[in-house]
């Protein structure tokens, strides 16, 4: 066997491991189980308007954070972007105008409104809120008050 010849079956073997490895890498497990979440935050009996909400794998799940925005309330994260099976902690954050204004930071003119956040940090940077997400539909209400 010549030595080109030689040389050019090993670089066919390596194109067919390569072009099997692409191939499989493909099949098999496309991460951790993902559901549906949705449901109704309130804040000392009112609609949460315009916040949001986060599911931070806790304990032994394993997986991404997944999160939306909540506006009049409700909040709604599909399958594909939802929380992984298992144990959560629940983060929720919002604002609110305080009716102040103050002078626009250039280049913008003019005056913007201020803001506030006003969900206390129990419920979002030291949250004690948890949620156990399972397969297929969840609908998870928060009941949030400031003291």
């Amino acid at each position: 066997m010549s030595l080109h010849y030689f040389s050019s079956l090993v670089s066919k073997m390596f194109c067919v491991a390569a072009l099997a490895t692409v191939t499989l890498s493909g099949c098999g497990d496309s991460g951790p189980e993902r559901a549906s979440i949705s449901g109704q935050v309130t804040f000392d009996g009112q609609p949460v308007e315009d916040g949001t909400i986060s599911f931070v794998p806790a304990g032994d799940t394993q997986g991404p954070v997944s999160g939306d925005r909540i506006v009049n309330g409700t909040y709604t994260i599909p399958a594909d972007k939802g929380p992984v099976i298992g144990s959560h902690k629940v983060e929720i954050k919002a604002t609110r105008k305080t009716g102040e204004k103050i002078p626009a930071v250039p280049p913008a003119t003019g005056e913007m409104e201020v803001t506030e956040d006003y969900i206390p940090a129990k419920y979002n940077t030291e949250t004690t809120l948890t949620a156990d997400v399972v397969g297929g539909e969840n609908k998870k209400d928060f009941t949030l008050t400031a003291n």
